[in-house]
């Protein structure tokens, strides 16, 4: 993309990140040279006293799994620090958007032999933007 006269985003020292393809600082420079006003930046909390490692890959370590009797369940795994309290806030923002009144949320249970969490359904998105929103 040709930007006349506008320094480039490398030297003002502008944290990016990956929006659909363009890089966040690019779309909202484009949207205000276009005379736009930029999307909203979505706000990212900052951890906790607990860290989520990435997978080999890059991704997140959040699975799927089909159990023999047709259920789901999603496994959180690569937790390190303090799990319970990663726990707690994952359940908090699990029962805060949740929005079936017939059901209870899902909850998030800790397995103590590989201090891994597991959630009965499949809930791997809603988990994976928890995590995103907190900066992991």
């Amino acid at each position: 993309m040709f930007r006349p006269n506008l320094p480039s985003i490398a030297k003002r020292g502008l944290r990016t990140f990956r929006q659909g393809g363009l890089k966040l600082a690019e779309a909202q420079e484009a949207a205000l040279l276009n005379g736009t006003s930029p999307e909203p930046v979505k706000q990212v909390i900052v951890g906790g006293p607990f860290r989520i490692q990435r997978s080999a890959t890059g991704g997140l370590p959040v699975y799927s799994v089909a159990r023999n009797d047709g259920s789901w369940k999603t496994i959180v795994r690569k937790i390190e620090g303090d799990v319970v309290h990663f726990q707690k806030q994952l359940n908090a923002y699990l029962k805060e958007t949740h929005i079936d009144p017939l059901k209870a949320p899902p909850q998030a249970t800790l397995r103590p032999t590989n201090m891994n969490l597991s959630i009965k359904g499949k809930h791997t998105s809603d988990v994976k933007d928890f995590i995103n929103l907190r900066g992991y």
